[in-house]
């Protein structure tokens, strides 16, 4: 895989500063293989714009938006969010868009070799056609599905719930699959997992887990009540009244595994 073929949008909704410097510190230390940062912030928290303004100025992120969370044109949700930033960056005078988008939120802490380990595990499993977006950090436990999977000394495992806050997902598919009607609860993006399921597409975890979800706490943001202590992953899944998707039919076990 080309090294310098991913774009990284990392999307910052709500003010938590303390929050968005561990992802973006952690990302920038720990990412061993070339790559574009588009950070797209959608809050009025005056410490975390100057600190992307200075990450900016440093030279390390290729592109900043900042704009208020209440304006009517700007597309809700985090996929339709993400479409339009990557439509804006790598417009008609833009750089060639890369192969892959890895789409995440502010509460994502990256390991080291995440990059790669992620690239190389999609790589052992590229035998596994009917994978649509591959996720590299562990979710809720109740979201697996067994067996895991193994091939070349690396592990997989079926995701079987909603959007995960960190995605990995081929720029051509993305934007295949269009523009996504929005749900009720604007923080997940159910209609682009339903365009998946619609194509018998499936979710898939990346074993090693070397991206983690570190919750430091939520302050309110869109109007949502939010309290410190409770993580994302658990007022997501409140909002979908424990909404968890099931295996599609392109998903029996005794078929799929690389040979």
């Amino acid at each position: 895989m080309n090294q310098s073929n991913v774009a990284i949008i990392i999307q910052s909704a709500q003010d938590r500063p303390r929050q968005l410097k561990m992802c973006v510190e952690s990302l920038l230390a720990n990412t061993d293989r070339e790559f574009r940062l588009i950070v797209n912030h959608v809050t009025h928290c005056a410490e975390s714009t100057q600190y992307l303004l200075d990450k900016l100025g440093a030279g390390q992120l290729q592109h900043l938006f900042l704009h208020d969370p209440q304006n009517d044109w700007w597309p809700s949700g985090f996929a339709n969010a993400c479409a339009s930033v990557f439509r804006i960056h790598y417009g008609p005078l833009g750089p060639p868009p890369p192969e892959w988008l890895v789409l995440s939120c502010d509460d994502m802490e990256f390991q080291s070799g995440w990059l790669s380990h992620s690239l190389n595990t999609i790589e052992a499993f590229k035998g596994l056609t009917n994978i649509g977006i591959w996720s590299p950090y562990r979710p809720p436990e109740h979201t697996f599905l067994p067996p895991m999977l193994e091939h070349n000394g690396y592990q997989a495992l079926l995701y079987a719930s909603i959007a995960p806050r960190c995605m990995m997902v081929k720029t051509d598919l993305f934007f295949e699959l269009g523009c996504w009607p929005l749900h009720k609860a604007h923080t997940a993006d159910w209609g682009f997992m339903a365009k998946l399921e619609e194509r018998g597409l499936q979710k898939m975890v990346i074993g090693g887990y070397k991206v983690l979800h570190k919750d430091l706490g939520h302050a309110p943001a869109h109007g949502q009540k939010r309290e410190d202590g409770i993580s994302g992953d658990e007022v997501i899944l409140g909002m979908y009244g424990g909404y968890r998707g099931e295996p599609g039919t392109t998903w029996p076990p005794e078929q799929g595994r690389p040979g």
